[in-house]
């Protein structure tokens, strides 16, 4: 490669004085800079590719910068082909349009939370109700009803109940005026803005319909199980155990009294900016999840019902095929 730059800036420097020393050096450069922009994309689409694995953490930021400069980055290899070949690449102008566009369209889609009860038991769910029930507790409702499989009885306060909760005490508006200013490349803001949030949410005040609804189905439940007993509370998101795994990610309270299931349902959903707190200092701060979406409303994270259960066993199951 070395040699192969001495004879090309040989060239140039012995031809530059003609207009076909500028043209080839003009050619020279736009290829060289071609070149160097493909590298560069390369780079930032096999750093998203990692995060997408699973392994890393990352916030909506993350993504929107990472969109904006692969974006920026193949543009400017468009023009350094034109340059390269004069009018013969102009068509890629518009084909990286609509491919930007149809981009920023899925990035910028809403999840809409359905009308429903605020509490449904877990007999009355199936598979396909992720977007009222979360994804973990649609699936054990579809092996309880449809398949017969032995589940513990329970129930799941749905994302209605959530969004109900949420806007009654104007807590996006507070996150996003929180999250307005914060610098993300500083994990101790982070963690702090973290933790203001979870505080928000565990000192919320509880919508009386919605806490009315919950202590019905905490009833219904002890007087199925014919004594009160303690409960497991849950988190359940919108895109849990579908597409995503959040395992490890939100909390889990067992041996919950009777008396704090309420306040336990507030600290799961508070409970997602915890693990903020368990990256260290030179984790690098792309690979940080962080907090609630606050750009387009509802979304996956945000959508997240509970289950009350009985005292029963539960682990993980693994099937041949991972």
């Amino acid at each position: 490669m070395g040699k192969l730059s001495k004879l090309f800036n040989r060239g140039v420097r012995e031809s530059n004085t003609g207009t076909f020393g500028q043209t080839f050096l003009r050619k020279y450069r736009s290829f060289h800079n071609l070149l160097t922009e493909n590298n560069h994309v390369l780079e930032l689409m096999a750093d998203m590719e990692e995060k997408a694995t699973g392994q890393y953490l990352f916030d909506r930021a993350y993504i929107f910068r990472r969109v904006d400069e692969v974006t920026e980055g193949v543009l400017r290899i468009i023009q350094h082909l034109n340059e390269l070949a004069p009018d013969k690449y102009r068509a890629l102008y518009e084909v990286h349009e609509a491919i930007q566009r149809r981009v920023r369209e899925s990035l910028t889609t809403t999840i809409t939370i359905p009308v429903s009860d605020y509490v449904l038991p877990l007999s009355q769910l199936t598979g396909n109700m992720a977007d009222v029930a979360g994804g973990k507790m649609a699936h054990l409702g579809e092996l309880k009803n449809k398949l017969g499989i032995p589940t513990p009885d329970g129930f799941v306060v749905s994302t209605s109940a959530f969004k109900r909760f949420m806007d009654h005490n104007h807590i996006r508006e507070k996150v996003n005026e929180l999250l307005s200013g914060l610098d993300v490349q500083n994990l101790k803001e982070v963690i702090q803005a973290s933790e203001k949030i979870q505080k928000m949410i565990a000192d919320a005040e509880f919508p009386a319909d919605v806490y009315e609804s919950i202590l019905r189905a905490s009833n219904d439940l002890w007087n199925r199980l014919g004594e009160k007993r303690t409960v497991a509370v849950r988190s359940s998101a919108v895109s849990e155990d579908g597409k995503f795994s959040f395992a490890g990610q939100y909390a889990t309270f067992l041996n919950v009294e009777p008396e704090s299931v309420h306040q336990k349902y507030k600290e799961v959903l508070a409970a997602w900016t915890e693990h903020a707190k368990n990256f260290s200092a030179d984790t690098r701060p792309e690979g940080l999840l962080l907090l609630p979406p606050h750009r387009n409303g509802p979304q996956a994270p945000e959508g997240r019902p509970i289950v009350g259960c009985d005292r029963t066993p539960s682990g993980a199951a693994r099937g041949r095929s991972p």
